[in-house]
């Protein structure tokens, strides 16, 4: 039988409120395990159960991932935090004395630091994939993930708005209220091509990806009494994040914390549901099921599937 740490399963999406323990089922994975954080912090209220088990390196934004980290470390993290832009953070820049006659207020609507952001994640990714020892890659949150891709081309978009404006001869300053705040529709399609290289490229070296979601409303499209189609809560959720991995993912359970009384004493235990399965000879039987939340507890019921003992 193929051993537990070693297993590829493909993608899989582990989707669960705040506290439901979304992040240590992801840590359960096949190690050697590379964790992408882009929910920082996510990683330090996770990994402290798993520190007594195995070795744990944390990287800084800055460092670069050394060539034998998986020689000595079974989980290695990195964190890829979202630049921060003081302007946006206070609102709003006023030009002018307020007690003046005339003066503009205008909202920072630049999208700076997200395309390299992105090339940080790329070229980390294309080192780590190479590297027979990886395991798994955790990419927590996919949801954060999804925005930087969008945001990424966004920031692409207007930089090319600026560098037409500049070439058409304009003399005055951009006015920067101006600038593309949101991708049209037929541009999401090159922030998805951007998710879909890195979930094939690991698929070709056959790396785990683990993805956790925040969950989010679903929408469907309805037609109001005057005929008019809009869209309306559904009353499900569904994972936050880019709708395609739904349906590649070889796995997609749902987690949450139950408390059980074993005995005498209270005790709150990581559970997870299972709402796709195409894990091979488990698949349909195992949807619906409800497990500890763990990738040895998914293994371990696909071998009572199979009649393994």
């Amino acid at each position: 039988m193929t051993e537990l740490n070693t297993e590829y399963i493909g993608d899989t999406s582990i989707v669960g409120e705040e506290g439901s323990c979304k992040s240590s089922m992801g840590l359960t994975w096949p190690k050697p395990l590379y964790f992408f954080e882009f929910d920082i912090g996510g990683f330090d209220r996770a990994v402290w159960r798993f520190e007594k088990e195995f070795n744990v390196l944390r990287l800084k934004a800055s460092d670069d991932i050394p060539a034998d980290c998986f020689d000595k470390y079974d989980i290695v993290s990195k964190p890829y935090p979202v630049p921060l832009d003081i302007t946006k953070l206070m609102g709003q820049i006023t030009e002018g004395k307020r007690t003046e006659a005339k003066f503009t207020v205008r909202f920072p609507k630049k999208v700076e630091g997200m395309k390299e952001l992105w090339q940080s994640i790329v070229t980390d990714f294309v080192q780590l994939v190479q590297m027979s020892k990886v395991k798994t890659f955790q990419l927590d949150t996919a949801t954060l993930l999804y925005n930087i891709s969008h945001k990424t081309i966004l920031q692409e978009l207007q930089e090319r708005q600026l560098y037409n404006w500049k070439s058409n001869g304009n003399k005055m300053l951009f006015d920067e209220n101006s600038f593309r705040e949101r991708l049209q529709p037929t541009e999401y399609g090159f922030a998805y091509d951007k998710l879909r290289q890195l979930y094939q490229t690991a698929q070709a070296y056959r790396k785990n990806t683990v993805s956790v979601h925040y969950p989010t409303d679903e929408y469907i499209k309805v037609t109001d009494a005057s005929g008019q189609s809009k869209d309306e809560k559904s009353g499900l959720k569904k994972p936050d994040g880019w709708n395609e991995l739904n349906k590649i993912a070889s796995l997609i359970v749902w987690t949450s914390v139950k408390e059980v009384n074993m005995g005498g004493q209270k005790l709150k235990i990581p559970m997870c549901k299972v709402t796709k399965c195409g894990i091979s000879q488990m698949g349909l039987d195992a949807v619906g099921k409800e497990l500890t939340a763990s990738f040895e507890s998914i293994m371990q019921e696909r071998d009572r599937m199979r009649g393994v003992a």
